[in-house]
C-alpha cells in the first residue's frame, strides 16, 4: 500500500461569469472566490453570512444570492 498524501485539487475562485451560468455553487468555490479557508469558510456558512440551504448534511450555496453576498461586501470577484 502506498502511504503517501493525497491533497484534493482546490477549486478556482469563481468570477461574476460563472456565477451568472451556474445556479448553485459549492462551499469550496465559494471559499476560494472569498479567500478563505474551509474551517472558516464553514462557520461563515454557519452563521449565516455566506447565503446558503441544506440539504441533509450538505450546503448548497445559491449562485445568484452568492454574487449579491459578493456586491454588499466588496469582495473582488473578476
Amino acid at each position: 500500500m502506498n502511504n503517501t498524501t493525497r491533497e484534493a485539487a482546490r477549486p478556482a475562485a469563481l468570477t461574476r461569469a460563472d456565477l451568472d451560468a451556474r445556479v448553485t455553487i459549492t462551499p469550496d468555490e465559494a471559499f476560494a472566490t472569498v479567500g478563505v479557508g474551509r474551517t472558516a469558510g464553514y462557520a461563515l456558512l454557519r452563521d449565516g453570512t455566506i447565503p446558503s440551504r441544506r440539504l441533509g448534511k450538505r450546503y448548497v450555496i445559491p449562485a445568484q444570492a452568492f454574487s449579491r453576498f459578493l456586491s454588499e461586501t466588496g469582495t473582488a470577484s473578476a
